[in-house]
């Protein structure tokens, strides 16, 4: 799993770089914005927590605090460029994933094709 973890992590950056060409919106987030921005988060498994605390934890501004229960962030101090790419990056895994069941969803219909016509 955590190579997996570091495979994707790894992946969306290089994305990433390709994204850096397009022109960036100077646009804060509204606050309606944050909170979905956050529920998707917490809707999110382990996994991705760890990359988006990778991802504040690289902004160098953002207070890390952490508990029993986990870490714990401010999100009312989180820098405009950290959401954003926290944003991006729950938009990458968010097409990884419907590319998956995509290509799961095929699969399963070529095995009942396949065995309908073998039969």
């Amino acid at each position: 799993m955590h190579s997996y973890l570091f495979i994707s992590f790894f992946n969306f950056f290089e994305k990433k770089k390709e994204y850096k060409r397009i022109a960036v919106s100077k646009e804060k987030m509204t606050p309606k914005q944050l909170t979905e921005l956050l529920n998707r988060i917490q809707q999110m498994d382990s996994s991705h927590h760890i990359v988006i605390g990778a991802i504040l934890k690289l902004s160098n501004v953002v207070k890390l605090n952490e508990n029993q229960s986990g870490i714990m962030v401010n999100f009312s101090f989180i820098p405009e460029p950290a959401l954003k790419e926290i944003s991006d990056y729950l938009d990458y895994v968010s097409a990884q994933e419907q590319m998956l069941n995509r290509i799961e969803t095929e699969t399963e219909e070529y095995k009942l094709s396949f065995f309908r016509e073998v039969s």
